[in-house]
């Protein structure tokens, strides 16, 4: 399953390693284009980016925002 996640903080991050981990394709997206350089250990099975149009197709958005967004 294709799963797009709106938000790279904490929340967000925390989600998509649970969802990758459950063998499912996750991009993150965030504001900032520095979050799309975030590749660790952890993040390998995780795209980040910072376009809208990226995750819009998925078959599940999670809203990850904090909520004064």
């Amino acid at each position: 399953m294709d799963i797009g996640i709106l938000g790279a903080g904490s929340w967000g991050s925390a989600l998509s390693l649970l969802i990758s981990c459950n063998n499912h394709k996750v991009t993150v997206w965030h504001y900032k284009k520095i979050f799309e350089q975030k590749k660790t250990t952890q993040f390998k099975r995780v795209s980040f980016t910072s376009n809208l149009k990226d995750i819009i197709d998925s078959d599940i958005i999670i809203i990850a925002l904090p909520s004064h967004s």
